[in-house]
């Protein structure tokens, strides 16, 4: 709703909602507490409210756990904290608009953490364009890409297909079988420090990276990204190649030192990285075709 939109930028962060409260008088809510909001939603939720008041809650609780996420999105970079005409805190409204508008239009997926790192990543990209046309469009050329990227991957954020081949899960299997296939040793070696790959794989996944690089880096890498025509077979090659780069280090770690390479992985050479993940993907291609003329499975290759 437009008054919904109209509050968020009138109210400081968390608190957004008291300003969009109204009595059954149609006079706003100045004493609403947060208490008070958790019990109207949770009354509305179960039916106490008509469905006027349970849709006005249900947006407001969206665009809150929205914000949160997005005003910890890349919080130290200046674009974001530029003071003047607080266009930095402007620049964070515009990604929770696009957000919000388009959870609201894909009912199917809901909002999951993870997505504001993506459409951040967009924001600042299209925002920055030398072209000034170009950039002042950037909110809705972001929405745009956004939309355009979930087509691809919004089965990752959907719980009922965590185990199919294009859910979460599926994901996962099909990353730590390429790993299982070109780096054996490092995979047993994971399995026995006790390293689940849901640890590190689901961000990894669900971000597209880029909680992993720094910002000139990630762009860097969206960009080959972008121009795949398989993104989801370019991340499986992408993050197979990451365990592999690190793999001396990890086999001489225990748990603590595997895991803190995973999550908080160390700085490396994009460009060679993504040189590494082309190389894997030739080399399992062309073993594949003369697996396929010699009559032998890949596992015997």
């Amino acid at each position: 709703p437009d008054c919904l939109m109209a509050g968020m930028g009138k109210t400081k962060s968390g608190r957004f909602v008291n300003a969009l409260l109204v009595t059954n008088n149609e006079t706003a809510s100045t004493k609403t507490n947060d208490e008070e909001i958790n019990l109207k939603l949770s009354r509305s939720l179960e039916g106490d409210y008509d469905p006027k008041w349970r849709h006005f809650l249900e947006n407001a609780s969206l665009l809150d756990e929205i914000r949160k996420d997005v005003v910890r999105t890349h919080p130290d970079l200046k674009f974001f904290l530029e003071p003047n005409d607080n266009i930095g805190s402007r620049r964070y409204s515009a990604i929770e608009r696009v957000l919000f508008v388009w959870s609201k239009l894909n009912k199917g997926v809901r909002y999951v953490q993870g997505m504001n790192e993506i459409v951040g990543t967009l924001y600042f990209v299209l925002a920055n364009d030398e072209n000034e046309e170009w950039a002042s469009e950037a909110e809705a050329d972001t929405y745009f890409l956004f939309n355009t990227l979930m087509v691809e991957m919004r089965d990752i954020f959907v719980p009922d297909l965590d185990e199919a081949d294009t859910g979460i899960q599926g994901r996962m299997a099909n990353m730590i079988a390429l790993l299982s296939l070109h780096d054996p040793e490092v995979r047993c070696h994971l399995d026995d420090c006790g390293i689940d790959p849901g640890f590190y794989s689901i961000r990894w996944l669900t971000t597209l990276l880029s909680r992993e690089f720094l910002l000139p880096d990630t762009i860097r890498l969206w960009d080959s990204m972008f121009a795949s025509t398989h993104k989801d077979n370019f991340m499986r090659y992408v993050c197979v190649c990451m365990v592999m780069v690190i793999r001396e280090d990890l086999l001489k770690g225990d748990f603590g030192t595997c895991l803190r390479l995973l999550q908080s992985y160390p700085p490396t050479n994009v460009d060679q990285l993504l040189e590494s993940s082309r190389a894997l993907w030739i080399y399992e291609s062309q073993v594949t075709l003369a697996c396929h003329k010699g009559g032998i499975s890949l596992s015997q290759a």
